[in-house]
């Protein structure tokens, strides 16, 4: 679905990416780890085709199509992002948000059909944020402004999220409904997400591969039990860990 081969990345002097190159497959929940600076922000950016690329090196496919040759609106039927700050300029609801989602879809001045109401509508009671649908989306808290935009994201229906720490500002029953439903979209729908996390234990939980960085450079990929393990995140993050498992699901965990 998605390859990614030597890609390298520089704001002038600075090397924010360095030779990065893997593949991931449809229907795969992917997290993208690393400390502060390794560069997850960075890598989001070109797989959303956002960056300048001047700065730019390597390739980056998707569906077997080299990214530059997409235009935008083909692009945004290919991948729906949600970054981790969202500023808006104007104050429209949180349905009207959720419902840009379905623009892609639409002509130039076309209005959104029944079906097009009814997928915002579904996407905002997936997300918990329904009741939300006539506030302003500047009087809404981080939370459930985060849930919004995650709406308008999934109402945009493409095989492809890229989602820059989604669960940042949402509580615990949030932070697991949101990723259980990205594993919901992969296992029925093939979706293939690639998730930015800081919780490495939720990482461990809800993603079936994941990507390590630091200081621009990919240094281990695979299931969360191969890269959760001390001696990979020890050197990472500068701090020595523990590794235990999850009393109910199994899955590896990390204490400090």
């Amino acid at each position: 679905m998605i390859t990614v081969t030597d890609l390298s990345y520089s704001y002038g002097p600075l090397k924010a990416l360095d030779g990065v190159s893997f593949s991931l497959p449809k229907g795969k929940v992917v997290g993208l780890l690393g400390p502060n600076g390794s560069g997850k922000s960075t890598l989001c950016l070109c797989l959303a085709g956002i960056l300048d690329k001047k700065g730019s090196a390597g390739e980056i496919k998707i569906s077997s199509q080299d990214m530059g040759s997409f235009a935008p609106e083909e692009l945004a039927l290919q991948m729906a992002v949600v970054f981790q700050d969202n500023v808006f300029s104007f104050d429209f609801t949180a349905y009207e948000i959720v419902l840009m989602g379905r623009s892609p879809y639409l002509r130039p001045l076309q209005p959104e059909g029944p079906e097009d109401h009814q997928i915002a509508e579904k996407a905002m009671r997936d997300c918990d944020c329904f009741e939300l649908k006539d506030r302003p989306i500047r009087s809404l808290s981080g939370g459930e402004r985060q849930r919004v935009v995650l709406a308008r994201a999934l109402a945009q229906a493409t095989p492809v999220l890229l989602l820059d720490e989604p669960t940042n500002h949402l509580d615990l029953k949030h932070q697991k409904q949101i990723l259980s439903l990205v594993r919901e979209l992969a296992a029925n729908k093939g979706v293939l997400s690639v998730v930015v996390l800081h919780d490495l234990n939720l990482a461990g939980q809800f993603c079936d591969r994941l990507l390590l960085l630091d200081q621009g450079r990919l240094v281990k990929q695979g299931t969360p039990e191969e890269v959760l393990t001390p001696e990979t995140l020890n050197p990472v993050y500068q701090i020595n860990v523990h590794k235990i498992y999850h009393p109910v699901t199994g899955s590896p965990q990390i204490i400090i």
